[in-house]
C-alpha cells in the first residue's frame, strides 16, 4: 500500500451526499467550471451570478442550437448532483456547437434573462423582432421573423391556413 491508496475508513466515507456537496462547493468556488452530467434533462450546472444554472440543448419541438434553461436552487443543485454522475469541467468545453460553447448561447439567447424569446430557434427579443402567433399545436407563442416565414409554409399558423383557403 503507498501513501495515495485510501484506507477502508476514508473509502466508506465517502458517499454520493459527500461527494455531491464537494463537487457543489467546487462550483461555487471555481467560476470557470461547471459539471456535466445528465443524459435527460439539463445536462450542465455552473454557478454564475449567484444562482445554480442549468441548460441544455433543444427540446421537443425545438432547433439543435436552442438553448432551454432553469435556475435552481440550493437543494434542486445538490440533487442534480446527487441523481447524475457528473464531472467538472471547463466552461469552455460545455456543449460546443459550430464553435459555440452552451453557456455562450445561454447569453446569446438570453436564456436566464427575464426576455421573451422565439418558441423555435430560441432568439432574443433584445436582438430580433417577435411577434405572437396564434398555431394550430402549440397555442399563441412568439417567433422571430425567419421563423414565422417557416411556420407559415408549412401551414402551422392559424391565420395562414385561414387566409389560404379563401
Amino acid at each position: 500500500m503507498n501513501a495515495n491508496t485510501p484506507t477502508d475508513d476514508e473509502c466508506e466515507a465517502a458517499t454520493t451526499d459527500s461527494i455531491a456537496r464537494d463537487l457543489l462547493a467546487y462550483l461555487r468556488e471555481n467560476p470557470g467550471v461547471c459539471a456535466y452530467g445528465s443524459v435527460t434533462g439539463y445536462i450542465w450546472l455552473r454557478y454564475y451570478d449567484g444562482e445554480w444554472q442549468a441548460a441544455t440543448y433543444g427540446g421537443q419541438h425545438r432547433l439543435s442550437n436552442y438553448v432551454d434553461g432553469q435556475v435552481f436552487d440550493e437543494k434542486t443543485a445538490l440533487s442534480w448532483l446527487e441523481r447524475n454522475p457528473a464531472e467538472p469541467i471547463p466552461l469552455s468545453k460545455a456543449g460546443s456547437r459550430n464553435e459555440t460553447t452552451v453557456w455562450q448561447a445561454t447569453d446569446e439567447q438570453d436564456v436566464f434573462a427575464d426576455v421573451d424569446r422565439c418558441f423555435w430557434c430560441g432568439e432574443s427579443e433584445r436582438s430580433t423582432g417577435l411577434a405572437t402567433e396564434a398555431t394550430h399545436d402549440h397555442g399563441e407563442i412568439d417567433l422571430c421573423a425567419d421563423c414565422r416565414a417557416s411556420w407559415a409554409d408549412a401551414g402551422e399558423l392559424v391565420d395562414d391556413r385561414e387566409e389560404s383557403s379563401v
